[in-house]
C-alpha cells in the first residue's frame, strides 16, 4: 500500500464496514494472513479474468466489449463484479500481491474498514 501505508504500519480499522464505497482501504482475511488493499472495483464493473492455468485477472475498460476473446493464444473472459464482491489492488500496483493474481474477494472477507 505504499506510498499511503508503509510496510508493518500499524493502521487503526473498524469491523463497521457497512457502507464500503470505492477507494476504501480495506483489511482482509486470507487463507495464509491478513492483507490491506483499496477497493478499486465493485459490484457492476467489469473485469477481466484470464481463462487460462495461471491466474491472472484486471480490470476492464468501458470501451471493452469483449465477452470471449483470443488474445496472443490466451483465453480471456470478460465478466462483471457480483454483488459483495470486489476487486481490491495496493497503491504500488506494478508491485503488489492483489486482486490482479488473486480475483475478487467476497464481503465475508473484509474484518475491518480503514480510518485515515
Amino acid at each position: 500500500m505504499e506510498p499511503v501505508l508503509k510496510n508493518n504500519q500499524l493502521v487503526l480499522a473498524t469491523k463497521e464496514i457497512n457502507p464500503l464505497f470505492l477507494d476504501d482501504i480495506i483489511v482482509i482475511k486470507m487463507k495464509n494472513g491478513i492483507i490491506v488493499k483499496r477497493i478499486t472495483a465493485m459490484r457492476g464493473e467489469k473485469y477481466v479474468e484470464n481463462l487460462n492455468k495461471e491466474a491472472s485477472y484486471m480490470l476492464a475498460s468501458e470501451k471493452a466489449g469483449l465477452n470471449f476473446h483470443i488474445q496472443n493464444n490466451k483465453k480471456i473472459s470478460l465478466k462483471e463484479i457480483p454483488e459483495n464482491y470486489y476487486f481490491v489492488e495496493g497503491d504500488n500496483r506494478s508491485g503488489s500481491f492483489d486482486s490482479k493474481n488473486f480475483g475478487l474477494i467476497h464481503k465475508s472477507q473484509i474484518i475491518g474498514k480503514c480510518l485515515l
